[in-house]
């Protein structure tokens, strides 16, 4: 991941042409015409607003009568559970996708690669009970769709369709961008502000997620690593007992988590006040079946 880099928003100054067009008349120059303003409407994204209780079960009063495209996602209540968004491809029943999330959970791999096959992964928010969390993500196409959170009652997901073509409703703002490589890294600013807005962007072949785990000052990518190298899962020789103790590395605080994103999809995470420090940037293990995890970085969070 490269450090920080300024410029990455700016905007470039629009270029002004001017033609200027001269004749010769019998009596006078040809005047140009005018100029005519025309005014170009941007369509606002729609808003989702979800309430989760304390045992992540999510609820919505909104209708979902807006067609495919960016929309706008605004969670609070009392859990701090993960709410995933997800295409389900036509011919893929929602009993096939409960069967096969419910088996992937358990460790069958197979039924993962199914769930890769025939859903899409499209982004979402990790709920903070108390506090709201906004963000953005975009639904692509018509079809039926599932909003899961992974709290408590696993079987509690909203079902919604959309129907039309997608609606072009410009790209969401953002301060920082962090983006999964083609190559399996991690690119893009490595210091963000503490409150802001996170982009975050999959353009690798396969999916990914991300999360920025808050870890002691001055902490170094290759310490982790050797960390991960150290205290495999399960560990040999433990039985049921698999699980590593504490890394020395680990510090208190939130993480900033970025739901699982197809290749190609983008999606966003409005924060605030998040403590100023070092916080290692990597995939939550379980997504990708891979330990030790390959895709970590350094990133820094305030001045």
């Amino acid at each position: 991941m490269e450090r920080s880099r300024s410029g990455l928003l700016t905007v470039g100054a629009a270029l002004a042409v001017v033609v200027l067009a001269a004749g010769a008349a019998a009596a006078a120059p040809i005047q140009a015409p005018a100029a005519v303003a025309v005014e170009v409407t941007q369509v606002a994204p729609p808003d989702v607003h979800i309430t989760m209780n304390r045992h992540g079960v999510p609820k919505t009063a909104d209708a979902f009568d807006f067609r495919p495209g960016l929309i706008r996602v605004t969670v609070d209540g009392h859990s701090n559970c993960p709410l995933w968004f997800i295409r389900l491809h036509d011919g893929y029943a929602f009993e096939d996708f409960r069967r096969d999330q419910y088996a992937m959970f358990t460790g069958d791999l197979r039924a993962r690669q199914r769930l890769w096959d025939n859903s899409d992964y499209l982004g979402g928010v990790t709920g903070r009970a108390g506090q709201t969390v906004t963000g953005t993500v975009t639904l692509p196409s018509a079809g039926a769709y599932v909003i899961a959170a992974f709290g408590k009652y696993f079987d509690s997901p909203i079902r919604f369709r959309l129907t039309g073509d997608p609606e072009d409703r410009g790209v969401a703002a953002y301060d920082s961008t962090i983006v999964a490589t083609a190559s399996g890294g991690w690119d893009g600013d490595t210091q963000l502000p503490t409150s802001g807005t996170l982009r975050f962007t999959n353009n690798d072949s396969v999916p990914h997620q991300l999360y920025l785990q808050p870890v002691v000052d001055g902490t170094t990518a290759e310490q982790l690593l050797a960390w991960f190298r150290d205290n495999p899962v399960p560990r040999p020789g433990h039985g049921s007992n698999s699980e590593p103790p504490p890394p020395p590395w680990l510090a208190p605080g939130p993480r900033l988590g970025m739901m699982p994103l197809d290749p190609g999809a983008t999606e966003t995470r409005t924060y605030a006040d998040y403590a100023p420090g070092t916080y290692l940037a990597w995939e939550q293990i379980g997504w990708e079946q891979q330990f030790p995890p390959t895709m970590i970085a350094i990133v820094h969070i305030g001045d």
